[in-house]
């Protein structure tokens, strides 16, 4: 009610509460957050970082205005808005594919081939690679163990994090290869570090990040402001 009654006359007062996944917090939000508070200076923003599931609770049970999820399901009152498509790929050390391509006297191409095949099992000549994962509740970590599981694969996990800046860090260095969103690797790797890995997609590795709100807030001017703000420098991004 305090919300429409602010917005009946155009109080811009007022907090909303956000709700993202962390990583995906530092890759999307700053450029959405720098525009929209400067063009609704009297609004605060409140950000809770938290893996998917636990932000769906919150926002079902009213303790967040907005999530930047992916909503693996319709939930009763929750609205769901398409935000964008986020791709997750496999990064691999350039000089970590030489060797295991060395080791298993497979030509480069044909490992390459078979990697990116998109085959269930496809992921087996890995089995004797150093991994950096994230940890199983969150979404390249769930995706990671499964994907292994299919290729019978135990593996050996020398880092273990949910902070994917610091495994990219560590796999630009040669230190293992990880699973991550694409949109993360041109916004924390420099080119030269870029050059270093080779990118491989993956099978059903592609997932609608989506707006999602409680019904009730349908009307309220300043999470539609906020979304639209997103989509346009999301679009802009992509663009380039």
């Amino acid at each position: 009610m305090r919300k429409a009654l602010a917005d009946a006359c155009q109080e811009e007062t007022g907090c909303l509460r956000i709700g993202i996944v962390p990583n995906r917090e530092h890759a999307i939000l700053p450029a959405i957050l720098k525009r929209y508070t400067r063009e609704h200076p009297g609004i605060r923003i409140q950000m809770t970082e938290d893996i998917n599931r636990h932000l769906i609770q919150k926002l079902s049970e009213g303790g967040l205005d907005l999530a930047i999820v992916h909503m693996e399901q319709p939930l009763a009152g929750i609205t769901q808005e398409a935000f964008y498509q986020e791709e997750m790929v496999m990064l691999i050390p350039n000089q970590l594919l030489i060797g295991l391509a060395e080791a298993q006297q497979l030509p480069f191409a044909s490992l390459l081939k078979r990697l990116s095949s998109g085959t269930p099992g496809c992921l087996a000549p890995l089995a004797r690679a150093p991994f950096l994962l994230s940890e199983s509740g969150t979404v390249p970590g769930r995706l990671a163990r499964r994907l292994l599981a299919e290729a019978d694969i135990e593996p050996f996990v020398r880092v273990s994090s949910d902070n994917l800046r610091l495994l990219l860090e560590l796999c630009a260095a040669g230190s293992g290869l990880m699973f991550c969103p694409a949109n993360l690797i041109a916004r924390n790797l420099t080119k030269q570090q870029r050059q270093r890995l080779t990118r491989i997609p993956l099978r059903t590795g592609k997932r609608l990040i989506s707006f999602c709100y409680r019904r009730e807030l349908h009307d309220w001017s300043l999470l539609a402001a906020f979304m639209d703000t997103a989509r346009q420098i999301m679009h802009a991004g992509q663009d380039h």
